[in-house]
């Protein structure tokens, strides 16, 4: 395949990521626990912690990856801010599921985080086809 061929299948694959991101993250990352922390917290009012950006890919080292950048779009300091992904093959199977913890974990509201998690599984990474993230938080 061409030089030109395998930058157009990637923004394609791309494409139908974010596509299938949008969907996962407006429907599945706004659990009750997402949007109001955990009981016992009444600093947080109202808001949730949000992706705002994401990238992923399968790398010629034998994983595919995901990172992002979450924001803190509450009332109130959140912490053990917590990034759960699954990884799906191209039937949308489930591969595998990494819990990780944001970078910083805690955080004041507007304020940003960054996570990363990765996975071997399925053929060291290449028969990844899309993920779903979901945010959870105290």
């Amino acid at each position: 395949m061409s030089r030109g061929g395998k930058m157009i299948r990637r923004m394609t694959v791309l494409s139908c990521f974010v596509l299938l991101l949008t969907v996962f993250v407006g429907c599945s990352s706004k659990s009750s626990d997402t949007e109001t922390g955990s009981t016992g917290n009444t600093g947080v009012q109202a808001g949730n912690v949000d992706v705002i950006s994401q990238s992923s890919g399968f790398y010629g080292g034998g994983f595919y990856e995901v990172t992002g950048e979450l924001q803190n779009n509450t009332d109130g300091k959140v912490s053990e801010i917590k990034v759960k992904v699954t990884f799906f093959d191209a039937n949308n199977a489930e591969v595998d599921k990494q819990e990780v913890a944001a970078k910083p974990s805690s955080l004041e509201p507007g304020k940003k985080a960054e996570f990363r998690a990765e996975t071997k599984k399925g053929n060291g990474g290449a028969d990844i086809k899309s993920n779903k993230i979901e945010v959870t938080y105290k």
